[in-house]
């Protein structure tokens, strides 16, 4: 659940849920994730990173008439989640896809991304993310309509034996709307983890991203998250503060990840 003003006087409160599958072989991981979201309000449109409350199709972002209504024209949400593995502690980077009014659901589009562990040697680690986003849905389903797709980097450095820092930084190029153009944002995150001997995780986290439509901030977020971490999967709690009017004043979540199979090869 993400809620928050943004640069409106009405608050625009967003539930969603997203599903997905991973399959990993060697260095490689593939996923495949599909949001459901529900949301009171048209002001917050969906793409791939970070919010930018646009205010709907037609309506001036800056006026005092969009910080009122719309008519429908997605919106990007994002967040951070960090996640801890029995052997190692990642960060994933999840999807909140969200544009409906009077708490209507909706499904958004599919988002795949592939990341390869790079380099693993000693306490430094190196990966590289690429993923895309599908018009599937199109401005009848609250998306853009158009493709977005991205990669990011991240270097991560093992601190004694069950503490992790990591930095990520990535590049989206997300694909316009109709009647507005939207600007490809650069986003970095930088990321503290520690695995506890009885199997809980606790993280934090600053992120950043570069302003998506052009006078606005840059969106600036903390975060902290709790992760139980066993032999079928993790599960944990998440939250995050925004630090500007691009970003969602409170989200909180929940998260899990269960283990279905192992490949023999």
């Amino acid at each position: 659940m993400s809620s928050g003003n943004y640069i409106y006087t009405e608050r625009t409160t967003s539930w969603m849920l997203t599903n997905g599958l991973a399959l990993g072989a060697g260095p490689f991981t593939i996923r495949a994730m599909l949001p459901v979201f529900r949301q009171n309000s048209l002001m917050v449109t969906v793409s791939s990173a970070g919010p930018i409350p646009i205010g709907g199709s037609g309506t001036d972002p800056e006026s005092d008439g969009g910080r009122g209504g719309g008519h429908g024209t997605p919106q990007i949400v994002g967040s951070y989640a960090l996640t801890a593995q029995t052997e190692s502690l990642s960060v994933d980077t999840g999807e909140l896809l969200t544009s409906v009014s009077g708490y209507q659901m909706a499904v958004g589009d599919p988002t795949a991304n592939l990341n390869l562990a790079v380099y693993q040697g000693g306490s430094i680690g190196f990966s590289m993310n690429v993923g895309a986003k599908a018009p599937v849905t199109g401005l009848t389903g609250f998306g853009t309509g158009q493709w977005d797709f991205g990669g990011s980097v991240s270097l991560s450095h093992r601190i004694g034996f069950s503490g992790l820092v990591s930095l990520d930084v990535g590049y989206w190029h997300l694909g316009d709307l109709p009647d507005f153009d939207l600007r490809d944002p650069v986003l970095a995150s930088l990321n503290l983890a520690r695995l506890s001997v009885g199997g809980w995780a606790l993280g934090v986290s600053a992120s950043a991203a570069t302003a998506v439509v052009q006078g606005y901030p840059n969106a600036y977020q903390i975060g902290a998250s709790v992760n139980r971490v066993g032999p079928g999967g993790t599960f944990g709690v998440n939250f995050a503060l925004g630090l500007t009017e691009t970003t969602p004043d409170l989200t909180v979540g929940l998260n899990w990840r269960i283990g279905l199979t192992r490949p023999r090869w």
